[in-house]
């Protein structure tokens, strides 16, 4: 059996996390592909956490702090491409829920990004974390709307997973 699998083409599985990609960049999406999506898959769910940054950081999951979560991907599809956030054509119909900057959304990261708080907000550690990029198949859609909450998402994928592929990265800000 060939497994679910998730990759970017712009950082090797462990490695750092580029800039570019940061609260200290341009606070892009990185680019993702993945494979293999199992069979009988409605719908592909995207969560990019921090696990090293718990409740006491501002965390709204068990996980770790919600950098980004992409609802109902087509099943179908293999990828998206670097700067995919806020951008309808790319995310191919998929919403983005809240994500765990939500309260400063409006300002503004140490690199001068602007923060989404809804969509791909990138690391910004106060010492180096690690950062997962986790694709989650799933038995059907969600159905929900664009900006709810992180954790709405995440109890209601609960029961619906059919297979996940983990991407990690890690970034050590210049705080």
């Amino acid at each position: 059996m060939v497994k679910f699998a998730l990759r970017s083409p712009a950082f090797a599985d462990g490695a750092d996390v580029p800039v570019r990609f940061t609260c200290d960049g341009e606070n892009l999406s990185p680019p993702l592909e993945w494979a293999n999506v199992p069979d009988g898959a409605g719908a592909l769910m995207l969560v990019v956490f921090d696990p090293d940054a718990g409740r006491d950081l501002g965390a709204s999951a068990d996980l770790g702090f919600i950098h980004w979560v992409v609802i109902d991907l087509p099943a179908m599809s293999t990828g998206l491409p670097e700067g995919a956030s806020s951008s309808a054509a790319a995310l191919q119909g998929a919403a983005e829920a809240e994500n765990d900057f939500a309260a400063a959304a409006g300002s503004t990261f140490p690199g001068g990004a602007v923060i989404r708080g809804t969509g791909y907000d990138g690391p910004c550690p106060p010492a180096r974390h690690t950062y997962v990029f986790r694709l989650m198949a799933l038995d059907g859609p969600l159905g929900l709307a664009q900006g709810t909450a992180a954790s709405e998402v995440i109890s209601a994928a609960e029961g619906r997973i059919l297979g996940v592929a983990d991407w990690t990265g890690s970034y050590e800000g210049a705080r």
